[in-house]
């Protein structure tokens, strides 16, 4: 298929998501779809189908009388995330493995490099980076189900993850870490890779816990 223009509803989902995944929306902020409806100069049928789709990823919650409420993750749910994301991304990097091109190990040793210029640097484009090195593991596994998880619980745990950048020395051990895995796929060893996947997200967990730990979450 060519390229479409996307329509009101897209808009807005894609523009609220970007809003809750940057931290722009809080935890806990009411998005009431009158003001939302205003906002975007269309009805309120586009904001409700939007803010059903944020619902479904996890991002807002949807509560009776209430309406549309940006969700706050518990220490105890970014625990489950977390560990979730490590063994699905880990089942991720096994399959793309004999899947991925030189042209995806470019474009991932690009974006780690990218990651190695952010080390000591508050550098807000770490998020978008970071999904792009991630991602390019998601769509070779030829799995749109899997693809589509692990898409939707790094939107949801996307609120957080910059912030384990803040603490001293996150950054370097994640440029580490990435090429731990980017040198197994390059490598073609699946086993290895998911490896050391699987101990990238045990050090994020334990990182971001400690975050939250200090925050009162």
């Amino acid at each position: 298929m060519g390229n479409r223009f996307k329509t009101i509803q897209e808009v807005i989902y894609d523009t609220l998501k970007q809003r809750i995944t940057s931290g722009e929306y809080e935890p806990g902020k009411r998005l009431i779809a009158n003001d939302l409806a205003e906002e975007f100069a269309v009805s309120r049928m586009p904001v409700r189908e939007a803010l059903t789709r944020l619902a479904s990823t996890g991002l807002v919650e949807l509560i009776p009388y209430k309406g549309a409420v940006v969700n706050e993750l518990t220490a105890k749910d970014y625990v489950e995330i977390f560990n979730i994301r490590s063994v699905l991304e880990g089942l991720a990097a096994r399959l793309a493995c004999p899947n991925l091109t030189e042209e995806d190990l470019q474009k991932m040793e690009s974006a780690n490099e990218e990651i190695k210029k952010m080390i000591d640097k508050d550098d807000a484009g770490f998020q978008e980076v970071n999904r792009l090195f991630h991602s390019n593991i998601w769509t070779r596994t030829n799995s749109k189900r899997l693809t589509n998880l692990l898409s939707n619980l790094y939107s949801e745990a996307a609120q957080y993850r910059h912030l384990t950048m803040i603490l001293p020395g996150r950054m370097k051990e994640v440029y580490e870490e990435h090429a731990c895995f980017l040198n197994a796929l390059r490598e073609k060893d699946a086993e290895k890779a998911e490896m050391c996947v699987r101990k990238h997200y045990a050090n994020t967990l334990t990182w971001l816990v400690k975050l939250l730990n200090e925050e009162g979450k």
